[in-house]
């Protein structure tokens, strides 16, 4: 997909005629990259939402500017805001599914539901736990795969796992 604003509007529409507002989660297939779709979807969102942007799947190490997870955890952080839009970016260091289990983790989620009208929480890709272990706090998924490079039959069995996992599939993004 095209880093095209038009493109992200559709988006927009499309998901939030199915989750007007919640807990949308972000995987891929085959390991595409998926931060900066995530970003641009959640700025495309905040012009007309109140958006929270978590990256699971950040790839850079501990810097200073990203909300801590441990600060919120103990009520004394707050997440970063990143023009519009809040955001809580995990790093390398961190290890993530620890937290995905954690009790606290999902009271500051659910917290946040009552914040924030649209939650975007990009995960790792299917190959990785952390796109199951979402399931608990997410409204529906959205899969993005690279185009021309995924095969179908990969895309297919994706979607049919998804779906008996109970999330409710939201479609999918091609990404070049």
């Amino acid at each position: 997909m095209k880093n095209n604003i038009d493109q992200y509007r559709k988006i927009f529409a499309k998901i939030s005629s199915q989750i007007p507002k919640g807990v949308i989660g972000i995987t891929s297939v085959n390991n595409c990259k998926t931060s900066q779709i995530a970003m641009e979807l959640a700025k495309t969102m905040a012009k007309v939402k109140k958006v929270l942007l978590i990256d699971l799947d950040n790839d850079t190490l501990n810097q200073k500017e990203f909300a801590n997870i441990n600060d919120l955890l103990n009520k004394d952080g707050k997440f970063l805001m990143d023009e519009n839009i809040a955001r809580l970016n995990f790093t390398k260091s961190d290890d993530v599914d620890i937290f995905l289990e954690n009790k606290d983790f999902l009271d500051l989620i659910n917290k946040a539901r009552d914040d924030y009208d649209i939650i975007i929480i990009n995960e790792k890709s299917l190959d990785y736990s952390q796109a199951y272990f979402t399931k608990d706090i997410e409204d529906g998924k959205i899969l993005v795969v690279k185009e021309g490079k995924t095969y179908k039959k990969d895309l297919k069995l994706a979607v049919k796992e998804i779906k008996k996992l109970g999330f409710e599939f939201l479609g999918v993004i091609y990404y070049r």
